[in-house]
């Protein structure tokens, strides 16, 4: 399609609210926020016509959003006579919401699901260094659960195509890795394996119309400063 400029676009103004907390017990550390974010004359890019060329696109004001959610992290090493294994994690528990507004072709929003927010996301690894820090392993995953609140501007859009829908599912994604550092100094030089999208999965990255890669095998070279 194509993208239309748009004069009649107000400023969009927002009022955020952010509170944390951070903790240390031993060797463990992390920490847990939550953000309030209040948004007036919200701007977002949406298809407002349809032309010869295709769909027409055009930035428009909602009246009123709100996203809110909850972040945590999470660092845990444990050290023994063999190496140092470390686990650490973060997560994001997301809501976005039109609180009120109008959509181009009069579709009322109000109190209805804000777009492009992912409800639940989860990054995490399990990494094994030996005593020496020549030699390590690590294996990570990545998990999204699928969005369930779909916004009326998608679910109800006369421009709606499968790959909208099927890029909202979740999906977990796994990678292993391990490297050796060649140089005396730890992290100076060193070579890295991995192999990406270890299970192979079929999925999408959410409001993605492409599927992501299967799985593949990488090589990178490490050379940090002397």
């Amino acid at each position: 399609g194509s993208i239309a400029p748009s004069i009649k676009v107000k400023p969009e103004t927002g009022t955020n609210f952010d509170i944390g907390t951070k903790f240390n017990v031993g060797r463990v550390s992390g920490g847990v926020y939550a953000f309030v974010n209040q948004y007036s004359n919200f701007i977002s890019q949406e298809f407002v016509a349809t032309t010869a060329s295709g769909p027409l696109a055009q930035a428009i004001n909602f009246g009123d959003v709100r996203i809110q959610g909850l972040e945590f992290s999470l660092d845990a090493p444990l050290v023994t006579p063999y190496g140092v294994w470390s686990f650490n994690g973060s997560g994001a528990l997301t809501r976005g919401t039109i609180v009120e507004g109008i959509g181009p072709n009069g579709l009322n929003l109000d109190d209805s699901p804000a777009d492009n927010i992912a409800p639940q996301k989860f990054v995490g690894a399990l990494r094994y260094t030996e005593t020496s820090g020549r030699l390590w392993i690590e294996y990570g995953i990545r998990a999204q659960t699928k969005v369930d609140r779909v916004a009326l501007m998608l679910s109800q859009s006369p421009f709606l195509i499968p790959q909208d829908l099927l890029s909202l599912d979740g999906f977990t994604v796994q990678r292993l890795a391990w490297g050796v550092n060649l140089s005396r100094v730890r992290e100076r030089v060193g070579v890295t394996f991995a192999i990406e999208n270890l299970a192979n999965s079929y999925y999408r990255d959410h409001y993605q119309f492409a599927p992501s890669r299967g799985r593949s095998f990488t090589v990178g070279l490490n050379i940090g400063a002397f």
